[in-house]
């Protein structure tokens, strides 16, 4: 699982994307992001979750976001994404899914 909080923006692309990356080369068929803290999502971000979600499709990696703040749902509604991520209300549903 990785928590993921605070700005999550062209400053801190760089180090989500290697925390991501780090992560979806480990052997576990899930990987959770915990977005609970995340307060603002850019351009950026979504494009680091963009990136992750790709190579976990070729890794056969699960993806999984848990609790989207409405900062983050709005972003993806915006660029019409939601359907593109398994979204879970909990830690608890994300892992026993």
């Amino acid at each position: 699982m990785v928590q993921v909080g605070g700005e999550a923006d062209a400053f801190t692309a760089p180090t989500l994307r290697a925390e991501l990356a780090d992560q979806l080369n480990l052997p576990p068929p899930m990987l959770v992001l915990n977005l609970t803290g995340v307060t603002f999502l850019s351009t950026s971000g979504v494009w680091v979750l963009l990136e992750a979600r790709g190579t976990a499709a070729l890794t056969g990696t699960s993806l999984r976001l848990v609790y989207i703040t409405q900062t983050v749902r709005r972003m993806l509604d915006v660029l019409q994404l939601n359907n593109l991520f398994r979204i879970y209300p909990t830690l608890a549903d994300a892992f026993s899914s």
